[in-house]
């Protein structure tokens, strides 16, 4: 949190770059502006430990179909960038390449198939009619998308769903990438190009003539004073922005996941992430049916409940874990350390994911070994477009608002952001993401009419 609380005499620290955040987006910016400009001053500030809070609860998926250009140039140039950073780190970087396959129990959901149209080219979308064709397309392809329209060919490629399921779009350039490994290795270059990690808690943030930031440390109240200063706060984000009197329009959303271990073996080890589209009733019975509906703080599990639940083997192929998310809720709440995790997540998401995937439901009866239910919170703007760029305090830029996307987004903030820091160049598409945005009534009409948050 946040205070206004003040030292008669801290001890001082001149930097030329602050940056409070230590999560994939603030480190990412600290990696980006050194290898940008060796010589630059950079403080890397957190009261706990860098890639802890929401970055350690990232789902680490990575995808490059969003709803609008602006969107897709940003996550292609992030991909871009992972390509290149994996191949240093000798494939490290990236654990899966299996990209996102979203089932329906449409034959051409009208809405989907829309959204694709707008974001990729037409000899891009590439419809199937044979197993071969498919799978030939899997072993030669890595970008656009391969559609089955064909309730048959889907049982025959993907045995597992349910049969109800007549069509598959799989988003070829979507995989898994290693959050914390990542992270580890900027931090390492970071530190060893002379940058500064500060634990400690920012207590005061005051401008005037530059930035004066109140650091209460574990031993010493610290006073930092900057010229430039990069608020990539997570979910402390607006907390913090409310102190130089910027308002930002964020809410905090917290989001939940749960891995347990297949013992039985009902999630094939060689699937993309899988996402379930359609909107679900949960199956029970009239008994627990009955019982639900009589908790108010339970009964709209008996309700139809959104689409988009996804699963995916969790871990090396010769593993045994998988994951379920689902992004059902949508109530804002206060950010916290320690956050109240709901304790019959895990029932509804395997409920919700066996509606794809019924082997499933023989979880419904208990985990047979070691689960981890954990959650983090989604700081978003109401449209869940990213806020990333300068203010109108002069020195004072934002990387916030990545919600369930910062990690496949964090190598693009940094890199652009720390250009922008610079005077360097950016994409003119760049200004979209920022608060310069909202001065543009043409494209928030347009980013309204999708009528999609992205959300998966």
């Amino acid at each position: 949190t946040f205070t206004n609380s003040q030292t008669a005499t801290p001890e001082t620290m001149q930097t030329e770059v602050a940056i409070v955040g230590a999560g994939s987006i603030g480190i990412s910016i600290a990696y980006y502006l050194k290898r940008l400009n060796p010589a630059i001053d950079v403080v890397l500030i957190d009261s706990h430990q860098p890639m802890t809070l929401t970055s350690a609860s990232s789902g680490e998926n990575f995808r490059n179909w969003w709803p609008h250009p602006v969107l897709k140039n940003f996550f292609d140039h992030s991909l871009d960038l992972l390509d290149q950073l994996d191949r240093q780190l000798r494939g490290t970087a990236v654990t899966s390449r299996r990209g996102y396959l979203l089932a329906s129990r449409e034959d051409q959901p009208a809405d989907l198939i829309a959204g694709l149209q707008s974001t990729f080219a037409a000899d891009e979308l590439r419809a199937h009619q044979s197993i071969e064709g498919y799978r030939q397309a899997l072993d030669t392809d890595q970008s656009g998308v391969d559609i089955v329209n064909s309730a048959a060919l889907v049982r025959s490629l993907y045995p597992g769903f349910d049969s109800s399921i007549s069509s598959v779009y799989h988003i070829r350039r979507g995989g898994i990438l290693d959050a914390q490994h990542i992270a580890e290795h900027m931090l390492g270059d970071f530190r060893r190009a002379g940058g500064k990690v500060l634990t400690a808690k920012v207590s005061g943030v005051q401008s005037g003539s530059s930035f004066e930031l109140t650091l209460d440390g574990a031993e010493t109240e610290t006073q930092v004073k900057t010229s430039t200063l990069v608020n990539a706060a997570g979910p402390y984000a607006e907390t913090m922005s409310s102190q130089l009197g910027i308002d930002l329009p964020l809410t905090n959303v917290l989001q939940q996941k749960v891995a347990f271990e297949d013992s039985a073996g009902v999630i094939d080890r060689s699937l993309p992430f899988c996402i379930d589209l359609d909107p679900a009733l949960l199956s029970w019975s009239d008994d627990e049916r009955a019982a639900i509906a009589d908790d108010p703080e339970y009964a709209p599990y008996t309700e139809l409940m959104p689409g988009s639940i996804h699963c995916r083997p969790e871990g090396p192929k010769s593993g045994s874990w998988v994951k379920l998310g689902w992004a059902f809720n949508q109530a804002p709440g206060e950010p916290s350390r320690e956050p109240t995790l709901d304790p019959v997540f895990p029932e509804i998401a395997v409920r919700g994911a066996s509606r794809l995937q019924p082997g499933l439901a023989r979880y419904l009866s208990g985990f047979p070994g070691s689960v981890s239910h954990y959650g983090g919170y989604y700081t978003m703007t109401d449209e869940n477009w990213p806020l990333i760029g300068k203010t109108p305090t002069e020195g004072y830029f934002l990387a916030t608002a990545m919600s369930g996307f910062g990690s496949m987004g964090a190598l693009a903030t940094g890199e652009l952001l720390g250009n922008q820091i610079l005077g360097n160049d950016t994409p003119d598409w760049f200004q979209d993401l920022g608060l310069a945005r909202y001065e543009k009534p043409g494209l928030m009409d347009e980013i309204r009419a999708l009528n999609d948050k992205g959300l998966l």
